[in-house]
């Protein structure tokens, strides 16, 4: 099994251009399911972060496609 890169939540937080409070909440609605924490810092999984940014553009495309059909 090879060792995934791990992110803190405030490196996530740059990515995704949010609050680092904001990466907190996702962890807790489960957006990054294997994130876990050591002592006071939380690590996310790059892989998880990868998946949320894809699945997020998948779900805004699917939205702008049926929005513009009537």
């Amino acid at each position: 099994m090879s060792e995934e890169e791990l992110l803190l939540s405030d490196e996530v937080a740059r990515q995704l251009r949010v609050h680092r409070r904001t990466v907190l909440r996702m962890i807790g609605r489960g957006d990054f399911p294997h994130a876990f924490k050591v002592g006071w810092s939380w690590r996310i999984p790059a892989g998880d972060v990868k998946q949320y940014v894809e699945e997020e553009r998948w779900e805004r495309r699917a939205a702008a496609s049926t929005s513009g059909k009537s």
